[in-house]
């Protein structure tokens, strides 16, 4: 009988020696083609967390009061829950970790984006006015 140490010697032999194929090495880069194309996914829904933090800022202060209560709900849960340090998946572990967050960001990107531009369109007129608001 093996032990631990020499059964993942003898498998890390075998997995060195298989022979790979253009199909093998083409299918390997169309999945990463596709792991790509869903970070930049992910990265686009990461340019909503800082104009949410704005939104419930502005929302808080009293400046901008057309947030309905369930968007309020959906944007300071996905927040909270995406900086806080329980998850499903622990942010700890590389890329995986991170996953449950751009899944729950995207959520509620998806639920609150009429809202979204509605407080966007709303923040550019505070701008053309001249109040004190910076370009999102």
């Amino acid at each position: 009988m093996f032990s631990d140490n020499e059964r993942y010697h003898k498998e890390f032999e075998s997995f060195q020696s298989q022979e790979y194929t253009k199909a093998d090495y083409d299918k390997i880069f169309d999945n990463e083609e596709k792991i790509k194309s869903k970070a930049e996914k992910f990265a686009e829904y990461a340019e909503y967390v800082p104009l949410f933090f704005l939104m419930l800022k502005d929302t808080f202060s009293g400046k901008y009061k057309e947030i309905p209560k369930g968007t309020l709900a959906s944007i300071a849960g996905t927040l909270l829950y995406i900086f806080s340090p329980i998850d499903l998946i622990l942010d700890v572990i590389p890329v995986v970790g991170l996953i449950d967050d751009a899944f729950i960001l995207s959520i509620c990107v998806a639920a609150t984006a009429s809202d979204v531009a509605k407080y966007k369109k709303w923040r550019e007129n505070q701008q053309e006015l001249g109040n004190d608001y910076k370009e999102i």
